[in-house]
This record gives C-alpha cells, sequence and structure tokens, in this order.
C-alpha cells in the first residue's frame, strides 16, 4: 500500500509559532486516528525521537541529510529537488508540505502545500522587501507545481485568490488543527496574582506593544499581572526596555518559549487571553484559550472574527491602546463575562470545529484522495 510522505524538516526542538503547532497537531492526529503506519516523516537529523514521540507507529521517520542546523536552508532545498529517489525508496503515493517552501522542481506523486498565509505579499508594509522577494519566488513554485493548496481560513483562501487567481482551483480550505487534550484536561498554572496572557511576542504584527501600553493605562485599576510567553529575539528587545523604563517590570512577566503542557496550564489559568494582532491567517493561540473556556479578547481583523465563530470579545482598531485598555478592563472586571456556563458553550463550539482529530482525519482523506485521482 502506498504511504504518505509528509515533510517535517521545519521541526526543530525548540519550536515556536502556529505554523509549527499544525505541524506537531497533525501528526498527534494521524497517531490518535490510526493513520500512523501510511505516513513516512521526513525530519531533521536529531529530531527522529522527538518525532516518533508524537506519531510512534509511523511507518518510517527519516532524516534529511543535513549535519548542522546552519545547513539547513540549503540542505532542505537539495533534499526537495531531489525528493524523486525518497519517493521510490519509501513508496509514497502523495507528499505533504505543511509549511511553504516546497522545492523548485515538480514531484512524481501528487503534492498538496500548506502556505498558512501570505502576508509578506498582502501586508507588506511589515517586511523588509528582501523577505518579499524570497516570499514570492517561493510562492510562484509552491503554487505553480503543487496539485493542491491548503488554505486554513476563508479568509486566507480569499488572500491567495486575490495575490494568485490563476491557482484558485487547486486551493481546499480546511481549518488548522487543535490539540484539545491538554486544553480540556491536565493541570492549570497558579499565579501570585491573577493574570493576563499573551502569546507568540517575538512576532511584530503580534503588536505587543499595544498590549503593554494598554496594560499600562490600567495598571492602578486591576489587581492583574500581564505574562508574555515567546521568545525575546534580538530585534523585539526594546520590549523590555519599554517595560523597565516605564516600571512595569513588578506587573508584566516576560515567560519565554514554554513546551505545549506549561503553556495549556498557563493558558487555562489566565483570567483572560488577549491577541492584539494586526494580521492572522487563522489565529490558533486565541482559539485554544476559548477552547480551554478562558475569557478571550481580540483585535476585529483579517480572519480573526471568521475563526473564533464571532464567539470572542473584540476590539478594534487594533492599535488603539486606549481602546484595548477599556475593553480590557470590561472584561476582567465584569462578572457576565466570567460566566461559566456560557464560556463552556463556546468551549464546546471551537472543539467540535477545531478538534485536531477531526481535521488530521480531513487531510488524511485528502491526501489518499490524490492518489486514486478521487479529489
Amino acid at each position: 500500500m502506498k504511504k504518505i510522505g509528509f515533510y517535517a524538516a521545519t521541526l526543530l526542538k525548540n519550536h515556536n509559532g502556529g505554523k509549527t503547532q499544525v505541524l506537531l497537531n497533525l501528526l498527534r492526529g494521524f497517531e490518535k486516528n490510526g493513520l500512523a503506519e501510511r505516513f513516512v516523516i521526513f525530519c531533521i537529523p536529531g529530531m527522529e525521537e522527538n518525532i516518533f514521540n508524537l506519531i510512534p507507529n509511523a511507518a518510517a521517520v527519516a532524516p534529511v541529510p543535513v549535519k548542522k542546523i546552519r545547513e539547513k536552508t540549503i540542505a532542505e532545498l537539495l533534499f526537495k529537488t531531489a525528493m524523486h529517489k525518497y519517493i521510490e525508496q519509501y513508496k509514497i503515493g502523495s507528499l505533504l508540505f505543511p509549511a511553504g517552501n516546497t522545492g523548485f522542481h515538480r514531484y512524481p506523486v501528487p503534492t498538496v502545500v500548506v502556505p498558512h498565509d501570505i502576508q509578506s505579499q498582502t501586508n507588506k508594509e511589515i517586511f523588509s522587501f528582501k523577505a518579499r522577494m524570497a516570499d514570492a519566488l517561493y510562492y510562484h513554485f509552491d503554487f505553480k507545481l503543487r496539485d493542491r493548496i491548503v488554505a486554513v481560513s476563508d479568509f486566507d483562501r480569499q488572500e491567495i485568490i486575490k495575490a494568485y487567481p490563476a491557482y484558485r482551483e487547486k486551493i481546499i480550505r480546511i481549518y488548522n488543527p487543535v490539540y484539545t487534550d491538554l486544553l480540556i484536561s491536565g493541570g492549570m498554572h497558579k499565579g501570585k496574582n491573577p493574570y493576563i496572557t499573551a502569546v507568540n511576542i517575538q512576532y511584530l504584527h503580534k503588536n505587543t506593544i499595544t498590549l503593554i501600553k494598554a496594560f499600562e493605562i490600567i495598571r492602578d485599576i486591576i489587581p492583574h499581572d500581564l505574562y508574555l510567553i515567546g521568545r525575546i529575539t534580538p530585534g523585539r528587545v526594546w520590549l523590555t526596555d519599554y517595560v523597565r523604563e516605564h516600571g512595569l517590570d513588578n506587573r508584566i512577566f516576560f515567560k519565554g518559549f514554554l513546551d505545549d503542557a506549561a503553556l495549556a496550564e498557563m493558558i487555562k489559568g489566565s483570567a483572560l487571553y488577549v491577541n492584539p494582532s494586526l494580521f492572522e491567517g487563522f489565529g490558533m493561540t486565541t482559539v485554544e484559550a476559548m477552547m480551554a473556556g478562558v475569557p478571550a479578547l481580540a483585535s476585529s481583523v483579517t480572519a480573526v472574527p471568521e475563526v473564533t465563530m464571532g464567539l470572542c470579545n473584540y476590539y478594534e482598531p487594533p492599535e488603539d491602546e486606549t481602546a484595548l485598555a477599556e475593553a480590557m478592563k470590561k472584561i476582567l472586571l465584569e462578572e457576565k463575562y466570567h460566566d461559566a456556563d456560557k464560556l463552556k458553550i463556546i468551549s464546546g463550539e471551537i472543539y467540535d470545529r477545531y478538534n485536531y482529530v477531526k481535521i488530521s482525519r480531513r487531510y488524511f482523506d485528502l491526501m489518499t484522495s490524490l492518489m486514486t485521482g478521487e479529489d
């Protein structure tokens, strides 16, 4: 029986960001569905054990031939363009790339790419010219050479169609899988004070500075601390500088990278989850908070209203710290926003749509249908 190739070489030990989380959640879903034996997983050397922990019944885990992380980009590209021998070796009938940059050649089997979003082409002002041009090159080949393009939301689908109308017939919308197990069971973090959380602060479009300024406005009105989760990259050190210079470092805490279990506990213990993002092709962390039964507040932009099913609390415009501060204060101080029964109903609706077991089955069905030509 033909196998499905799954390209997981973008996964590193200290993963971060929604795109990587989708990859992890799909692997978990294939295992949970009893579909693991149909998959061959390609990874970088040193990640084999991590992959097997997620999908222990995979048909094979095959390392990409790269010796050092700094060689990864070139080695990946060479690997992708020489994929033919691996397809034959592992008897692969279709190939799934859960992220973009899929190589510059057509493969001898049906292939699927998940670009996640193309904001470097449609939200250009926050990207350098070099980054925009590199992505444009990758997208050109991703969309031209692959048989299907998975959009992670209807908004994302329309963005791809607007920028690349020639490939609209290749696009299929499959929402992102959310790993439910840790969000609906397990422990809950207890802080010294009640707290607010935000995740993935290392990305510029997440608009973390507006959240910090909004918190600064209401810090003397609320008892809550603010937890900011994600790595502080060299280009984001100015966030910690701002917090220190404004005397907020006894109320705002940078928590760094957290593994899945610690992150779930942190989210579940929150009094409020805030996503002030300027752009989302999906917006997984807001969905995770809602699934965990936590009140959530998000900017009403791009894919957010669609993906949150209109069940979230919203504010606008996203860069208005006063509007955000007022919305935060209202949610934190008014009891109606913490109605356990209402939050449970929201959690259930989110669970039904984004459960990783259900979504991974949709991917499996897509990949097998392409093998048989029944798609």
